[in-house]
């Protein structure tokens, strides 16, 4: 079956609970963080779409090179993809930074360069400690 393969652009990014977070945090993913990304197949017969985990093994001019990994797969040739492939993508391919699934010296960096992470209707709603804390205020 031909396969040509995209990652798709996220218009949001959420952590791994599915909660929006700062588009800031995409500044600060390093190497060795893990991210996902939902990647079309466009074959000639149908388009297929998974969301797949990559560990991020290189970063350069705002590319992307990511290793496939074995989480939550559909199965391992839904869309071509093997695990342990290396595909590359761009910041704005990235829809989840599951943040307590990184190298603890990267998760700490992440949780402190963003405490405030949700501000809506009046409250917001940040991290401290690991613990999370509201804070109500006026529009």
């Amino acid at each position: 079956m031909h396969r040509i393969l995209f990652p798709q652009e996220a218009r949001c990014l959420y952590d791994w609970n599915g909660q929006t977070i700062s588009k800031c945090a995409l500044d600060k993913l390093q190497v060795g963080c893990i991210v996902r990304c939902i990647i079309r197949n466009e074959s000639s017969e149908q388009v297929i779409w998974e969301a797949l985990y990559f560990e991020i093994l290189k970063i350069k001019d705002g590319t992307f090179w990511g290793k496939t990994l074995d989480i939550y797969r559909l199965g391992e040739d839904v869309i071509g993809l093997p695990t342990n492939t290396i595909f590359t993508f761009r910041k704005n391919h990235i829809a989840e930074i599951p943040i307590m699934w990184q190298p603890s010296y990267i998760r700490k960096n992440l949780i402190l360069s963003y405490n405030t992470l949700y501000k809506q209707n009046g409250f917001i709603l940040y991290l401290k400690n690991f613990s999370w804390y509201i804070h109500f205020f006026h529009p």
